[in-house]
């Protein structure tokens, strides 16, 4: 199966096997005798194609997966199966709207907070580069400043909004960094906040993609470990996001 799963694999946006995520539908296994293959973690029905993502956000709604593939160059709308149900199906909704559940339209408002989003992300990649703690602490500041403002009037984007879900996912990469960096700060205030915004990246996933929830769960209980709380208290706090984690807790378990 190791050699021939490139065979199987067709190219789309489909989420049946997403490049950036393989650990969620594939894991690569240790066949006794056979050496390496891979094992689905989902059932796959027979002839039913097998995909990979061009785009390695998966928490994006389908008109920015589609910006995407035509600013890069691909030049296509994808027609795949959740590009085709996103338009229709509630949940995906939760992506671009605000709280009260009414699709955002790109007025003048909107596209500030999006300016502010964009820049913030396009100076993010460059982190690694940054010459100071001081910069990595500016970063974290205005991102929390932008996430603030999202909520508020005249924006008020929804928790799962996908911009909010990327915000997050950035702000507890930032913390995680300074805690692991030995910096002498406030570790307990950057603890809390580590995992609170992990618990609010798990909600929107829960939400929107619950067939990533197994890998988001694994990976906060690890974090969890990481500044110093047990693995009971980790699965107790993850219980807590969304009722399908216990199911998900005893998968991992077993």
């Amino acid at each position: 199966m190791a050699q021939s799963i490139d065979n199987l694999i067709n190219e789309t946006s489909d989420l049946s096997i997403d490049s950036f995520q393989w650990q969620t539908y594939l894991e690569l296994v240790e066949v006794e005798g056979k050496g390496r293959g891979y094992c689905a973690r989902i059932d796959i029905s027979a002839g039913e194609e097998v995909c990979i993502s061009y785009n390695e956000d998966h928490y994006l709604p389908v008109v920015e997966r589609r910006k995407y593939l035509r600013e890069h160059t691909f030049n296509f709308d994808c027609l795949c199966e959740r590009c085709a149900l996103d338009l229709s199906d509630p949940k995906h909704q939760f992506m671009t709207v605000d709280m009260d559940g009414n699709l955002l339209e790109l007025n003048e408002a909107n596209n500030t907070i999006r300016e502010r989003y964009d820049t913030l992300m396009h100076r993010r990649k460059g982190m690694r580069k940054w010459s100071s703690f001081q910069m990595g602490q500016q970063w974290m500041q205005e991102g929390e400043k932008w996430l603030e403002d999202a909520r508020r009037v005249p924006y008020r984007l929804h928790p799962h909004h996908w911009m909010c879900k990327h915000m997050y996912e950035a702000l507890h990469d930032g913390f995680m960094v300074i805690l692991e960096s030995g910096h002498q700060c406030n570790r307990s205030t950057l603890k809390e906040k580590v995992l609170c915004y992990y618990a609010l990246d798990i909600k929107a996933e829960a939400a929107v993609l619950p067939h990533y929830l197994r890998s988001a769960v694994d990976l906060f209980v690890d974090d969890c470990v990481k500044v110093g709380k047990s693995t009971r208290w980790a699965y107790k706090e993850a219980r807590k996001l969304d009722p399908d984690v216990d199911q998900i807790i005893k998968r991992i378990n077993g």
